[in-house]
């Protein structure tokens, strides 16, 4: 993961990543406090040569509602991209490098996409990054690094310009405002069951757990036992409280446990991982959500502003 948030940064992903992994309270920043740097001995980038297609003057990768994202810059993106994941021991060479080159390439050309919905959006909204803010945060960044010289240093290591550098700043400060906009409309507080859960992937396994349970036997003790969920297992399948109707639990759960007081079970439920076998230990109509639940419903609701601006844009791709 620490690699990915490394190679996003290149590419501008960044811009979605970073901001969505501290909605919760305050926004995040790239800056060398909270971004893993990269080998001390990357791989020259003179060693290197990209897997990309020169760009004729003045041509056009894809258009934004009219706007262009010029092919230069894309070409460059990628091949920052692929030079920072060849100094991580990645490798594009031969047939078996090809996927991957691919890969790097839809995903530069998504991010690009991205960070100009985000940056036209932002416009509409009245947002802007002023260059007091971006100071801000580079002189934040410059401090958290030890002073000028490292950041410096920080910057080379992670194949970054000072240039770039503020490009993604200004990008993420608009970011994390549409952030903090979406983020007052998840609630402080929601219903939330306290479960016990047992998941196996045979349905037989399953009915036998359950009918263990009717015949008196103790839950935590039988998930310790059976349950193939390795995160709930050891607390005797317990996963404490749960919001309900917000995506926390798979639908098929939800629908079983409807109605259900404490100390009822329902089950074999087959759901999209296995088979569950639930049991419901207490339910509050209104539980304070924890930091952690709020910022990933404040991460799923960006992600659908994200999916319904990309949709009412019109977007060109031009090349593949």
């Amino acid at each position: 993961m620490s690699v990915r948030r490394l190679l996003i940064g290149l590419c501008l992903c960044v811009i979605l990543v970073s901001a969505l992994a501290g909605c919760a309270a305050t926004t995040a920043t790239l800056s060398p406090s909270n971004l893993p740097a990269a080998d001390n001995t990357p791989v020259p980038i003179a060693n290197f040569t990209p897997l990309i297609t020169p760009a004729a003057p003045g041509e056009v990768a894809a258009t934004v509602n009219g706007k262009p994202i010029m092919r230069e810059d894309y070409e460059k993106e990628v091949a920052q991209f692929q030079a920072a994941m060849v100094s991580q021991g990645m490798s594009f060479s031969g047939e078996e490098g090809k996927p991957l080159a691919e890969q790097v390439r839809a995903q530069v050309m998504e991010a690009m996409i991205e960070e100009a919905v985000i940056a036209q959006a932002g416009e509409k909204m009245g947002i802007t990054a002023t260059d007091e803010v971006l100071q801000q945060r580079i002189s934040a960044d410059v401090q958290s690094a030890g002073g000028a010289d490292k950041f410096d240093v920080w910057l080379q290591k992670n194949s970054l310009t000072r240039e770039q550098y503020e490009q993604v700043m200004r990008s993420q400060i608009v970011t994390d405002e549409i952030v903090r906009r979406l983020g007052t409309q998840v609630p402080d507080k929601a219903r939330q069951v306290h479960l016990r859960q047992i998941l196996v992937d045979d349905e037989d396994v399953a009915a036998q757990a359950r009918k263990s349970l009717d015949g008196g036997a103790d839950f935590a003790t039988l998930a310790k036992k059976v349950s193939q969920d390795e995160e709930s297992r050891e607390q005797g399948g317990d996963r404490g409280f749960v919001p309900v109707g917000m995506g926390f639990l798979d639908p098929e759960v939800e629908e079983a446990i409807a109605g259900l007081g404490p100390g009822q079970i329902a089950g074999p439920i087959a759901g999209p991982t296995g088979y569950y076998v639930v049991q419901v230990v207490a339910v509050e109509d209104q539980r304070d959500l924890s930091p952690e639940m709020r910022q990933e419903l404040m991460r799923n609701a960006f992600a659908l502003w994200m999916e319904e601006e990309k949709g009412k844009a019109t977007i060109e791709r031009l090349i593949e």
